[in-house]
């Protein structure tokens, strides 16, 4: 098995070095890693300029670029062998209900749906971990548990949260929906430039307000590994047939 292991927080950053270490004995791994840190750039592209790849002393691809620009330049970039499954991670904070949206995290193993291989997103519920072990060892387990059904299908996208606790600690696995946050808190206005020009700073995430039991936010504070199988497919079937029917009746234009 030919595993690209990729992240948004750059490569050398710890969540990485240790994941890849912990799945070199399940198959022949490969980091395809951002030169910087790329948090919260979800699936951007780098279009219009080209994109520097570099290996570092350890052997891991550097990229001057977005977490997706790793995965596609993984797939296609002729440097590395084309993986069978991508792993992103280990963020250095959660991404928990539209935390999905944002995350470059999240959006490496999307990426890798797009080429028909799975993708895993792997996330510490903490901006400090402390305890990548426990991360580590639910990538283990999903690969080793499910690799026969993950490569048949069963699910094209996992995001994956894990507490920030010791192995022994770890509650067990919740299969989990996303849950929900209130809306972000206000931008910051910093300042107006001479010009007139408004800067503003982009104001935290909301609050929970469906945190309940099923949830991916009441795994991780009960816990548990949040496992959430996300829906890439981008056509809304139902909303097409609705939209169809009242579009298409006779009256005002």
């Amino acid at each position: 098995m030919r595993i690209l292991v990729t992240n948004d927080d750059g490569h050398d950053a710890g969540g990485i070095v240790a994941l890849a270490e912990s799945l070199r004995d399940l198959g022949e791994v490969t980091i395809v890693a951002p030169k910087e840190n790329n948090s919260g750039v979800s699936a951007a592209l780098s279009l219009r300029r080209k994109v520097a790849v570099a290996q570092n002393g350890s052997g891991a691809f550097v990229v001057d670029g977005t977490p997706a620009d790793c995965v596609h330049l993984g797939f296609l970039g002729g440097f590395a062998p084309r993986p069978d499954i991508v792993v992103s991670g280990i963020n250095n904070a959660p991404n928990l209900g539209e935390d999905t949206i944002y995350s470059g995290t999240v959006a490496a193993a999307v990426c890798a749906h797009l080429y028909g291989v799975p993708g895993v997103a792997l996330s510490m519920a903490a901006f400090n971990p402390q305890h990548y072990g426990s991360a580590c060892a639910a990538a283990r387990q999903i690969i080793k548990r499910g690799e026969n059904k993950l490569m048949n299908g069963a699910a094209a996208v996992l995001n994956v949260n894990v507490p920030d606790l010791p192995p022994q600690e770890i509650a067990g696995n919740s299969v989990t929906r996303l849950g929900r946050r209130a809306e972000s808190d206000s931008p910051l206005r910093n300042d107006i430039d001479a010009s007139g020009e408004m800067h503003f700073q982009v104001g935290d995430s909301g609050g929970v307000v469906d945190g309940g039991e099923g949830t991916d936010f009441h795994a991780v504070a009960n816990g548990y590994v949040s496992i959430t199988p996300l829906v890439v497919a981008g056509t809304d079937a139902r909303a097409a047939r609705d939209i169809g029917k009242w579009l298409n009746t006779n009256g005002e234009s």
